[in-house]
Formats: structure tokens, sequence, C-alpha cells
């Protein structure tokens, strides 16, 4: 089969999979997949294991616009995604139509660590804790290409990308 590809000038810097390392977090492994969706947006594939040896996998879409969106594989759950600058993205999520927690995530200089710092909120909207995770790029969604007559750079995103056959799977589109 053909790969279809998508070409960019430069690779958009979250695309690929990420793995969380957390001594605060009771997860045992996180693993996170960030793909294209839409005209500029980020599908978010999330699978982890606990301590209990008990899985989840959820995920959502964003247009990074601040718009809530369901989060699929979570039961009324809603996730809305802004861009603060260049490094920086604001998640908030909301659950049973109430903001639980916000997350601040980070991207690093060298693009392979997100640096996630969270704020848990009371039904009043007190911060009842903050927790920290970084995850770190474990497969990159872009190959660099040679130079072309135009001598920049192109970065492919090869749509065949499946990250971690026979565990990941895709949250649904749309």
């Amino acid at each position: 089969a053909k790969t279809e590809f998508m070409e960019t000038p430069f690779p958009p810097p979250r695309l690929g999979v990420w793995r969380m390392r957390s001594s605060a977090s009771t997860a045992v492994i996180t693993i996170v997949a960030y793909e294209p969706y839409g005209e500029g947006g980020m599908e978010v594939a999330v699978e982890s294991t606990d301590s209990q040896g008990q899985d989840s996998k959820w995920g959502y879409a964003t247009m990074f616009d601040g718009v809530f969106r369901e989060v699929t594989g979570q039961r009324d759950a809603e996730t809305a995604v802004e861009i603060l600058d260049d490094w920086t993205t604001r998640i908030t999520n909301r659950k049973d139509g109430r903001v639980h927690q916000v997350i601040v995530s980070v991207l690093s200089g060298d693009r392979n660590t997100l640096s996630n710092g969270a704020v848990h909120l009371d039904e009043d909207g007190d911060i009842v804790r903050v927790t920290h995770a970084e995850y770190d790029r474990v497969q990159q969604a872009f190959r660099e290409f040679p130079a072309t007559r135009s001598r920049r750079r192109v970065w492919r995103w090869d749509q065949s990308f499946r990250p971690l056959p026979g565990r990941h799977t895709r949250c649904p589109r749309g």
C-alpha cells in the first residue's frame, strides 16, 4: 500500500508517542499518542495501567480553541485545550459539567520532554492539590527529508503511522 504524507516546513512539536515518568503518580505506565486532527488540530489517545493492573483507555480531539469537547472512554467528561505560546498549552478538564483539573503543559527546548503541572479543584473551585508529571518522547511521528529545490528542509507525517502496534488503540474521530 502506498504511504500518504502530510508535508510541513517544521515538525509539529507534540505529535508522536510519549511515556509518562512521575514518582507522584499511581499509574504504573501511561502512554500518550498525539496525531494530526482536522485542519490544525490534534487527536490525543491515552492508555494507562495502574498499580493494581487496571487498564484504561481514553482520548479526545482538540482544535486548540478552548472549546470543550467530549472525552471518549470517560463518562460525562470534556476537555478544552488552548495554546498559550509556542511551547505551552493549557488543558482544562471538566467532569459532570464542573472543572476539576487545569493542566499547564510545557514542551522542552529540545522538544523531547513535556512537563505537566496539574491543579486539582474541589466542587467550589478551590485548589485541593497540585501534581507534576513529565513525559518523554518515545516515538517521533515525523521524518526529515533532504532539502527540496527551495533548499528548505521538509518534514513529512507518515499517515500510516500507528503508535505502539498491538497495544495502542486510536480514539474515534469526530
